[in-house]
């Protein structure tokens, strides 16, 4: 009779284990936790620009073990950033910064740069030679 009380409260403590496993998304029906990553986001911190104005070059993250794409639009008097997600099938934290590059055909000159999704301006600085 000890044996089965033993048996049934250790099945009842695997059970609460369980189910606080699964609550905090590490059973094998959950996921992590954590939510999608969007397929495009906006580039938030400043970026470098090249001396001859061509490069532009971003600090991403890592996400879902692929690097960003950072995607470049131009237009007669802005050019567009944006970053592109090439995996979003995954919930996984972002976990590892990368510096990401992306060349213009022409110079940025006179345009500047600005988000794609809104519009608002992008803080950049020009590398010296």
């Amino acid at each position: 009779m000890r044996n089965v009380q033993r048996a049934g409260a250790w099945l009842g403590t695997c059970a609460i284990l369980a189910s606080a496993l699964v609550l905090a998304g590490c059973g094998t029906s959950g996921g992590s936790g954590f939510p999608r990553e969007p397929r495009f986001e906006e580039v938030s911190s400043p970026v470098l620009l090249s001396h001859d104005e061509r490069v532009i070059t971003a600090r991403g993250v890592v996400v879902c073990g692929h690097r960003p794409v950072l995607i470049a639009h131009s237009y007669p008097h802005r050019i567009t950033l944006k970053w592109f997600n090439p995996d979003t099938n995954c919930d996984a934290e972002a976990i590892k910064g990368v510096m990401v590059s992306v060349s213009l055909s022409e110079p940025l000159g006179h345009r500047q740069l600005v988000q794609a999704s809104n519009g608002r301006p992008i803080r950049h600085h020009k590398v010296a030679r």
